[in-house]
């Protein structure tokens, strides 16, 4: 009778635990928060918050969280030139539910136009895997796993270079 006891505690606090991560989320996932919060903290900090939150079911608030931080962010950070739905997949891949390889394709489809031409011009060596994706060049599977350490353009366009130059 004791370890139910115990396992009921346990499953009360982790409901109590999620119920205050859910409130921070909302608090945090208010625009006036996650901007002016988001802006203070580092890239590797909003990753942790938002993936909390993306744990918890909050994907809205861990993607508000990153967006919030994001407007802060530079050219080459990892959260910059991402949409809003470019960061809610990039809250789920977080929690594993989705790749970068997702996040870059949704942020290319959401830019749209000059922006994509842009994102296309910018990053060059990742647009032209992300356009062989879609052309059926490369095994999705495949670049999703090379390119698995990256968080943002910055990195997969790195790695995609210095790979490139090994092969050489």
């Amino acid at each position: 009778m004791g370890g139910s006891m115990g396992e009921a505690q346990t499953s009360e606090q982790l409901t109590i635990l999620l119920d205050d991560v859910v409130n921070l989320a909302s608090m945090f996932g208010n625009g006036y928060t996650a901007e002016s919060a988001g802006r203070a903290l580092t890239c590797p900090e909003t990753d942790m918050l938002a993936t909390a939150f993306a744990r918890c079911g909050q994907v809205d608030d861990a993607a508000a969280v990153l967006y919030g931080h994001a407007t802060g962010d530079d050219r080459g950070d990892e959260h910059f030139d991402m949409s809003w739905s470019a960061l809610r997949e990039y809250a789920r891949m977080l929690i594993g539910e989705r790749t970068i390889v997702d996040v870059l394709e949704q942020a290319l489809a959401d830019a749209g136009g000059d922006n994509a031409g842009e994102l296309r011009e910018r990053w060059q060596r990742t647009g032209a895997v992300l356009d062989g994706l879609s052309a059926g060049l490369h095994d999705r599977a495949d670049v999703a796993a090379a390119l698995a350490e990256c968080r943002s353009w910055a990195d997969a366009e790195y790695l995609i270079v210095t790979h490139r130059g090994r092969r050489e």
